[in-house]
């Protein structure tokens, strides 16, 4: 339900992690995404910086002084250019990745989007920038990713209510278009998620959590100990073992343990694939 998303978003918010919403169509991940801006860390001076910068660029005003974290949501019919911009090479125009650096760029329906966007947007997730025109410019790219997805092209495979029409072969085509690569965790959300209570976490106590366990992740060495369980969730993740450690101890941190155990194996492997 709601809490297990709430839980994988603040996750994600503390290792900067891509996250992908998988679900039939209604089940609230648009709104997941647009909350993920509210519990990241409140933007620094130099960040604030940073995104009126981008937007002037862009030639859009900026409101305020204090702008908050950028939050993009591009059309699946986005073209390259759109997306990571262009233009004459005396003008570069940036596009919706750079708009979002330091927010969200969120990708609803990805599977929908064409395969040399998302081609591309691979070489810029998890980067500060990325190269335009054969490295002639340099563009900003710190954003933090996430997606949906339906579980098969009608959307309710698996779903309790509605019958799916969809063949295997056309189920698997369609998650075939999806690049699980991309995202170290997958919430699969169910219908009745929706009917939760809209979101009743506080974003302001969980922005609170990120802030504090990136402080820990960014300041503790791993302990040797860790290895025995990051080996565990091996055995059922595909995941580099990086990421496990870091959300193994994310995990660990947020619930006010010292150490990584075989609780946080159990309560991040729904999310790791």
């Amino acid at each position: 339900g709601l809490h297990e998303a709430v839980h994988a978003c603040t996750l994600s918010a503390i290792t900067g992690y891509p996250i992908l919403f998988e679900g039939p169509p209604g089940t609230g991940a648009t709104l997941l995404a647009r909350r993920l801006t509210t519990i990241l860390p409140p933007l620094t001076a130099d960040e604030q910086l940073h995104v009126r910068t981008n937007l002037s660029v862009s030639g859009q005003d900026c409101a305020t002084l204090e702008p908050p974290r950028p939050f993009r949501a591009p059309h699946h019919t986005c073209s390259a250019q759109g997306l990571f911009g262009g233009g004459p090479r005396t003008t570069v125009h940036p596009g919706e990745v750079t708009l979002a650096s330091k927010g969200v760029l969120f990708l609803d329906s990805i599977e929908a989007f064409r395969f040399d966007v998302l081609d591309v947007l691979k070489s810029t997730v998890g980067k500060t920038t990325f190269a335009v025109y054969s490295q002639a410019c340099q563009l900003p790219c710190e954003f933090q990713l996430a997606a949906s997805t339906h579980p098969c092209p009608c959307g309710f495979r698996g779903d309790a209510q509605r019958i799916c029409v969809c063949t295997p072969r056309q189920t698997d085509l369609h998650r075939g278009k999806v690049p699980h690569q991309l995202f170290p965790l997958v919430v699969r959300l169910p219908r009745d998620s929706q009917r939760e209570a809209s979101f009743n976490a506080d974003s302001a106590s969980i922005r609170a959590a990120v802030t504090r366990v990136r402080t820990l992740l960014r300041t503790l060495p791993a302990r040797p100990e860790d290895e025995a369980h990051v080996q565990k969730l091996l055995e059922t993740s595909s995941r580099q073992p990086d990421e496990l450690r870091n959300l193994l101890r994310a995990n660990a941190y947020l619930h006010g343990r010292s150490v990584v155990t075989t609780q946080d194996v159990d309560q991040v492997a729904p999310f790791v694939t």
